[in-house]
């Protein structure tokens, strides 16, 4: 028997571990999530199901910010036209030429991290 896609999600989310926190950096009073981290471990775990994920994004300026609202949407391979939408999940960068990118990769990391209900910590236990 087949699998839906929220019995394939249900797998990835059980199946995806957990994303160790990076050490502290001078002057920071708090051990960094990485981005890249979160990425590798949702990312593999929703391949692993049959679940391939794609971000839209939405950017506008707020004051002296760039606000970015991530749109996560994970489609079934096996099912194309099944899929889930994670909605909302924002971040507000500087407006430099650093600023989208940064909320872009912030908005996604955390909708990564509800979708799976990925744990987070410092100590990889």
């Amino acid at each position: 028997m087949e699998k839906n896609i929220y019995q394939k999600l249900h797998e990835a989310c059980l199946n995806a571990g957990i994303v160790k926190k990076a050490d502290k950096k001078s002057g920071m009073h708090f051990n960094p999530l990485l981005h890249d981290d979160v990425q590798e471990v949702a990312v593999q775990a929703l391949l692993n199901q049959g679940l391939y994920p794609t971000c839209s994004y939405q950017t506008s300026t707020q004051n002296d910010h760039v606000l970015v609202i991530c749109t996560l949407t994970v489609t079934d391979v096996d099912a194309p036209s099944n899929n889930i939408i994670i909605d909302g999940c924002s971040a507000m960068g500087d407006l430099d030429k650093f600023g989208t990118g940064q909320a872009m990769s912030y908005s996604r990391k955390y909708a990564f991290l509800n979708l799976l209900n990925i744990k987070t910590g410092v100590i990889d236990d």
